[in-house]
């Protein structure tokens, strides 16, 4: 069996370097964006008499972002489930969740073509990473209870 820990270093992707070299609390903030964003859950927010959404918490990505109308009545609540606006909410960096998507994508694209990873000494530390990334989507989801769909009346 060959110890990854002692005997070589574990030669990792350009991508993964990259990865590897974000802090861990910034790590944190880019899974959770991603997987808040991923996961497309609906924002803490509330409807007013004429059905239109208007978010709990509003950051310095909403300011440009047009009012509910009637005309428009998920302008807000469109942009709240973007990229953009998950990172603002958790903290996270843009760069930091771009650098951890190139990961999961470079081991996407090496699987659907039936294909192993650039270096197998790699495939350990990615699913480590995966298996953190579940973990930590779990644990964020515990406790809470699964959001409301609730239907606009147009």
């Amino acid at each position: 069996m060959h110890n990854l820990t002692t005997a070589h270093p574990i030669k990792l992707t350009k991508h993964q370097r990259a990865w590897v070299k974000v802090p861990a609390d910034r790590q944190a903030a880019a899974l959770k964006a991603l997987a808040d964003h991923e996961s497309g859950a609906k924002p803490a927010g509330s409807y007013d008499n004429a059905s239109r959404w208007w978010p709990d918490e509003e950051f310095e990505c909403c300011a440009m972002i047009r009012s509910p109308s009637r005309a428009w009545p998920f302008s807000k609540l469109k942009h709240c489930l973007s990229l953009a606006h998950k990172e603002a909410l958790h903290g996270a960096d843009h760069e930091d969740v771009l650098a951890l998507r190139r990961v999961l994508n470079e081991r996407a694209e090496a699987t659907d073509a039936g294909l192993p990873l650039v270096k197998r000494e790699s495939q350990a530390w990615l699913e480590t990473l995966e298996g953190s990334l579940l973990r930590e989507a779990a644990v964020a989801s515990a406790g809470a209870s699964l959001p409301a769909r609730e239907h606009a009346r147009l």
